[in-house]
């Protein structure tokens, strides 16, 4: 191979290997952006529930809505999708996403 076409192969791996590096890095910041989203989500919940539990006690809500809220004091780092999941029977994000603002409105 001359030295013209081997240069050019080498810059031409090396702008895959960086378009390859960028993507894995986007990838990498997109994943923790959504975990710290989670985190700081799952922070609020718990706040809100610990501070209902104080106005009233979780023994006056509806009992979804204090299985819920035990579920959720029981795993702070589960997501919503992760809490449905264990939830018996399992629910899914969206009727665990409801009960959690059933909750809030009632603050």
């Amino acid at each position: 191979m001359t030295k013209k076409k081997s240069k050019k192969k080498r810059e031409a791996q090396e702008r895959e290997a960086r378009a390859l590096r960028n993507t894995v890095n986007r990838l990498v910041n997109a994943e923790i952006a959504n975990q710290n989203k989670a985190i700081y989500a799952s922070i609020e919940q718990i706040e809100m529930i610990k501070k209902l539990d104080a106005q009233q006690g979780l023994d006056t809500l509806p009992p979804a809505l204090a299985e819920f809220a035990r579920l959720r004091l029981a795993n702070p780092g589960l997501s919503l999708k992760e809490l449905g999941e264990i939830a018996d029977p399992p629910l899914s994000k969206s009727a665990i996403n409801h009960r959690m603002r059933r909750i809030q409105a009632l603050l």
